[in-house]
């Protein structure tokens, strides 16, 4: 993952203004900016864990791991895997995109495809 999460607003035309960014260079996640992402029913979702093994700050990047559940774990599922979001703490609006931050590097990626656990959709 990107070691920088920057944020912009448009100024005027091709101006852009930063409004906020995160360099993951303190030992843990700001949790102010940050959450874990819970699970719930989307496939995207269903493995995600609040499991410590699966994050990591590591010289100024953030590591989101995908990892066999560690013996002794209750979790049910047999792989896990770390996840953060915004959501109700900082909101993104990308030129062009509705579906917002997530959406636009989607898009930038993949041609306007939507990531999905098994492959990937339009």
């Amino acid at each position: 993952m990107c070691g920088c999460l920057v944020a912009c607003v448009p100024q005027k035309k091709n101006e852009w203004e930063l409004v906020w960014e995160d360099d993951f260079n303190q030992e843990v996640f700001d949790t102010a900016n940050w959450s874990k992402i819970p699970r719930w029913h989307p496939e995207w979702a269903r493995r995600m864990s609040a499991d410590p093994a699966c994050y990591e700050m590591r010289d100024g990047n953030l590591v989101l791991k995908g990892i066999m559940t560690p013996a002794g774990n209750p979790d049910t599922m047999r792989y896990i895997t770390g996840g953060l979001y915004t959501k109700y703490k900082r909101a993104f609006q990308t030129a062009g995109s509705p579906r917002g931050l997530a959406g636009h590097l989607a898009e930038t990626f993949r041609g306007g495809k939507i990531p999905m656990a098994y492959g990937w959709r339009d």
